[in-house]
């Protein structure tokens, strides 16, 4: 589930979901009234959430423990009767697995892309030995062949029938 934080107009915590105290190991009492930048890694990001709405933007979170949460973050400013902005909602969605899955298609990839490369140079090598054992195959063939035509056009000197024969 998205994590659910709500802010007021001075950017203190005044509500958090379930999943926000589950993927930041806090306990309710300890997020509230609390200000959102303890929660933040990145500097400066409060004013961001201040001006404009954040739209799928990836923040790395600070759990209680100190462990960086990679996640997806938005939010949306509230405003009250008169205009005046009264509060932030904010949403975020742990990105750990899916960062981890990504990192591991790209190693993946990676290692099919190296494999490929010793596959194309063993082809090459193949084909490079192919060649040269045919040429050493052929140049004592044709020396073989020019030299039976020789005998067979009589040129040393006439042969026997049995020679004829082979």
């Amino acid at each position: 589930a998205d994590s659910l934080i709500l802010l007021d107009q001075n950017e203190k915590i005044v509500y958090v979901n379930n999943a926000t105290l589950n993927m930041l190991e806090y306990e309710k009492e300890e997020l509230l009234n609390q200000p959102f930048e303890i929660l933040v890694e990145e500097k400066g990001f409060k004013n961001a959430i201040r001006e404009e709405p954040v739209i799928n933007y990836e923040i790395t979170l600070k759990a209680k423990s100190g462990k960086k949460i990679p996640t997806i973050f938005s939010s949306s400013l509230l405003y009250d009767d008169i205009g005046n902005i009264g509060g932030v909602v904010c949403t975020a969605l742990d990105v750990t697995e899916r960062n981890r899955s990504r990192d591991e298609l790209k190693k993946a990839k990676e290692d099919l892309e190296n494999k490929n490369m010793k596959l194309l140079k063993l082809d090459e090598m193949k084909s490079e030995f192919i060649s040269m054992v045919s040429h050493e195959i052929r140049t004592p063939l044709t020396i073989m062949k020019e030299f039976v035509s020789i005998i067979a056009d009589k040129i040393p000197g006439d042969i026997n029938p049995d020679q004829e024969e082979y």
